[in-house]
């Protein structure tokens, strides 16, 4: 402090001295605007090129945050101020550092002669690495000789001297000065700072920066909280509120219109490959008039977006004040469709769009099960445990469906019948389609289709190009059909032509407790007679064939075609029979494509022969006189026949 004292003192008597020389030769007062101009200006001028942090060059006018820092890393910034840069079409551009602030930058910036590291950050980018000021800034060093302890001379001329010095200065200008009282002194004040932030005191006379920063002046000042404020208020890191954060409204309601409240902004960044730039995209929440110049006025939430710079347009959400929230147009929910309302569709009353929405059973249009319907629809019915439709008739139709695309008639069950019809002179069941199953029945454990007649068909199915009955069962019965009265049959399936389509198929195993035959016409026509099946304990299939030898030797090849269809590589049996007279004959070289025939004693004959090819069906060949004692489902039709005979009461006929 001694020091600073003796220089100060040395200071004002260089000043008083300078001074008094003045006033001997000149006249002519040294204005302030003659001071001003002698000034050095307290301004960097700075060039660069405008890029962002992903090294886009950037054309379009930005906000940018120039900052000093001491070192060329860490460290609180000593200064910064923000501008408005307009780079050119190649991103340069050049600007003053300093213009933000009348008097420009500090004057004591430079002067310790310590380096300066500047960093230039755009808005809402990281802060860059920093550079090093080259020589030219520091000349501002040379200012502070136009200054005693960074004060003009004339702040020393100007202020009233004390006692005994007071006199000297009167005597060398030659005139009077007035007496004026002592200007008061400020306490002094130690510690470093950041230019730019708001003071604080660490200790009763001691300052030191806080964490509140502040650039620009009057209307475009801006506050920082922890970070250098791109806008009029930024705060970097988390907020606590102890009462309500209120966003008032843009100002006072009118008879012609309302105010909406100023918006609550949350805004993200997208790169645009299109612009080859990052652009802006912002939600924003904002309360809205609703019912302005009525009696009753309130308002709504609603969510508003826009793109960049584009003005934000209405989204459709919005919340009422009673909270109920409306969409916006085409909102879709989990699931399929849109739900708009409630509509009765044909045979339901009631319906809405608004409120409790009830359905109701239109009676008038719902037919009655006890009296006769007419249905043109598909009907279904499905039971789990009994008959899942049932239909009787003493004079037509017990089951009767009737369709030109689709099921004739359609029955499900997982453990007894799925259709049941009985008839007293007509069909048990009736299914005529031309273009799918004329009858389809489906079930786990019990009956597909069941059908009863005393004098008609139990069954019957007819189909141009499709199957007239299908049967389908994983422990029951396929297709079941009984007849009482001969000369009827208890299934028929039919043919109407020579293609070669089956009158009955089955996708798996035909058991008969009687005989399987051929009915066949003889005297032209006018008898039928029945040609039966050759049974064995075994699956074999035959073919036959006829050779002849050549010198006593003949090479048979089994038909390709019937080779797929048995087993030739385990066991197969020729038989052999010749057409004229020879030694005999025997088989040998037996191999799966085929065998050789040659004549006993080493004949040498060329008789001919034929023969006859037994093997076994190819995946059947374990298969002997399997026991089918539980697989006969015989006692379960009779039960189910038993119990549904003669009833007739309380059923329905389905026409």
């Amino acid at each position: 402090m001694k020091c600073k004292s003796l220089i100060l003192k040395f200071s004002l008597s260089a000043a008083m001295c300078s001074l008094s020389i003045a006033a001997l030769t000149q006249t002519t007062p040294v204005t302030a605007a003659t001071a001003a101009k002698s000034a050095v200006p307290r301004l960097i001028n700075y060039s660069g090129i405008l890029k962002n942090s992903d090294g886009k060059t950037m054309t379009t006018t930005t906000g940018v945050t120039f900052l000093l820092y001491k070192d060329d890393q860490g460290g609180a910034p000593l200064w910064l101020e923000t501008q408005n840069v307009t780079p050119d079409r190649m991103g340069h551009y050049s600007v003053q550092l300093g213009t933000t602030s009348v008097n420009g930058l500090p004057s004591d910036l430079f002067v310790s002669g310590e380096a300066r590291w500047l960093a230039v950050q755009v808005a809402h980018d990281a802060e860059p690495a920093r550079v090093l000021l080259v020589a030219v800034p520091y000349a501002m060093k040379a200012a502070d000789a136009e200054t005693v302890g960074g004060l003009p001379p004339s702040a020393f001329v100007l202020a009233a001297p004390m006692g005994g010095q007071a006199a000297a200065a009167t005597s060398i200008a030659g005139t009077a000065a007035p007496s004026t009282a002592a200007t008061p002194v400020n306490p002094a004040v130690t510690g470093v700072g950041t230019v730019g932030s708001i003071p604080l005191w660490d200790s009763a006379s001691d300052l030191t920066s806080s964490a509140i920063v502040q650039t620009g002046s009057g209307s475009t000042a801006r506050i920082g909280i922890n970070t250098p404020p791109t806008a009029t208020f930024d705060v970097k890191g988390t907020s606590n509120f102890r009462g309500s954060a209120t966003m008032p409204s843009a100002g006072l309601a009118t008879a012609s219109a309302g105010k909406n409240s100023y918006p609550f902004v949350f805004a993200t960044s997208v790169y645009n490959s299109g612009k080859k730039a990052a652009v802006l995209e912002n939600f924003r929440w904002q309360a809205e008039p609703v019912g302005n110049n009525s009696a009753s006025p309130t308002g709504k939430l609603n969510l508003l977006f826009s793109s960049g710079t584009a003005t934000p347009a209405e989204t459709g959400l919005s919340i009422a004040s009673n909270g109920q929230v409306t969409f916006a147009s085409g909102q879709t929910f989990p699931g399929t469709g849109t739900i708009t309302g409630v509509t009765a569709g044909t045979g339901l009353t009631g319906g809405g769009t608004t409120g409790t929405v009830t359905l109701n059973v239109d009676s008038t249009k719902v037919p009655f099960l006890n009296i006769a319907n007419t249905f043109s629809i598909t009907q279904t019915a499905s039971s789990d445990g009994g008959v899942g439709f049932f239909g009787e008739s003493n004079s037509s139709y017990g089951l009767y469906g009737l369709s030109s695309s689709s099921y004739g008639v359609v029955g499900v069950s997982s453990t007894g019948t799925g259709s049941y019809g009985g008839s007293g002179s007509s069909y048990g069941v009736y299914g005529s389609s031309s273009s799918n199953d004329a009858v389809h029945a489906i079930s786990s454990t019990g009956t597909g289709v069941y059908g009863q007649s005393s004098s008609g068909y139990g069954v019957y199915g007819t189909s141009p190009n499709n199957y007239g009955v299908v049967g389908v069962t994983t422990s029951g019965n396929g297709v079941y059909g009984q007849v009482s009265v001969a000369p009827q049959a208890g299934t028929i399936g039919r043919t109407l032509d020579s293609s070669g389509n089956w009158g009955m198929y089955a996708f798996g195993n035909i058991g008969a407790t009687g005989t399987k035959s051929s009915v066949v016409p003889v005297d032209n026509g006018t008898r039928q007679v029945a040609l039966y099946a050759v049974e064995s304990p075994g699956v074999w299939f035959e073919d036959y064939g006829s050779g002849r030898l050549v010198s006593g030797v003949a090479t048979v090849r089994i038909d390709p075609a019937y080779a797929q269809t048995v087993n030739t590589g385990v066991e197969y049996h020729v038989f052999l029979t010749p057409d004229g007279d020879c030694e005999g004959l025997y088989v040998t070289a037996r191999t799966a494509t085929g065998f050789e025939v040659r004549e006993l004693h080493q004949g040498k004959s060329n008789v001919a022969f034929d023969y006859r090819v037994i093997a076994l069906r190819r995946g059947y060949e374990t298969k002997r006189l399997a026991d089918v004692t539980n697989a006969t489902p015989r006692s379960t039709i009779e039960t189910l026949r038993l119990e549904h005979a003669g009833s007739a009461a309380g059923t329905a006929t389905a026409k």
